[in-house]
């Protein structure tokens, strides 16, 4: 059992039987002609089939490598996007904060003119 990556779509989990030794489940031979053998029948069959079991342990244990790589993109990306999102809101912050702080100089030099002009008329 292994997932398998499919761009664009979840995970899929798959399901391969590695026992009994299914031949059809290889590619159809691509002519009628027999192989030639120089190994005995029993022995070339108990070797191609210690061959295709380890190619599908293999092949299942890299589509795992392949699911968790995926897993951690997925979670860098998601940790990413929660970054700018929170720097976005920290940018807005800091605007905001500056500007209350010009508003509050202008207020004052604004005051600062008022008193004076005041003054000026007193004396």
């Amino acid at each position: 059992m292994f997932t398998d990556t499919q761009p664009g779509c979840a995970n899929i989990v798959r399901h391969r039987r590695l026992l009994p030794f299914d031949p059809a489940a290889g590619p159809p031979p691509r002519d009628n002609a027999l192989p030639l053998l120089t190994l005995p029948p029993e022995r070339l069959l108990t070797g191609l089939v210690a061959e295709h079991v380890h190619a599908q342990l293999c092949r299942a244990a890299l589509h795992a490598f392949a699911a968790e790589n995926e897993a951690h993109m997925e979670s860098m990306s998601a940790a990413h996007s929660q970054i700018e999102r929170q720097l976005r809101k920290l940018e807005a912050t800091r605007r905001q904060v500056r500007q209350e702080e010009i508003t509050a100089e202008i207020i004052e030099l604004a005051a600062g003119e008022t008193v004076s002009a005041k003054q000026e008329v007193l004396f």
